[in-house]
């Protein structure tokens, strides 16, 4: 079973960065460590998400959500999730696992998807206890001043306020 995963791991590492990430297939992991504290995704299924800390296109901004070869998987970009503040660096986690959560990594994002990311996202993190009211601000000013970004992402002060209602803060 071990040598599968292994197996599976490299060819993801193929898939997803080419020929020159296959030497860093361990990176990805079921329980990574985000903001200091560990985490895990699942699908509704229960089935694992592998994530893994590494350069995306910058297109993508703070991470990715896809599923690769059957395998669900987050990718964060070290440029923007490492210079994040902690309870920032566990937003951006719960938000792209959220979208394996919802489905969305099944068709086109929109901003109601993005959105409804951010907004169970940042529940979650309150449900689970892992950011306080005052993470859930710290969230919403990272954002605040944020451009528009259509047709995914509200400009920053309607996306503060969201995140804001939806931590209930």
């Amino acid at each position: 079973m071990r040598s599968h995963l292994v197996a599976v791991l490299a060819l993801l590492a193929l898939v997803v960065t080419g020929n020159a990430g296959a030497q860093h297939a361990q990176q990805w992991v079921v329980r990574p460590v985000i903001g200091g504290a560990p985490v895990t995704c699942a699908l509704p299924t229960g089935a694992p998400v592998l994530t893994a800390i590494r350069p995306i296109p910058q297109n993508y901004g703070f991470g990715r959500s896809l599923i690769a070869q059957g395998t669900p998987l987050i990718i964060l970009s070290p440029q923007y999730y490492q210079s994040a503040p902690q309870p920032v660096q566990l937003f951006f986690y719960a938000h792209e696992c959220m979208h394996h959560a919802l489905g969305h990594t099944l068709g086109n994002i929109g901003v109601t998807m993005e959105i409804d990311a951010d907004c169970r996202g940042v529940g979650l993190l309150r449900a689970q206890g892992l950011i306080t009211a005052q993470g859930a601000w710290t969230i919403a000013a990272y954002f605040e001043n944020a451009p528009a970004m259509p047709p995914l992402y509200p400009a920053g002060p309607e996306r503060s306020a969201r995140i804001l209602a939806c931590a209930g803060g």
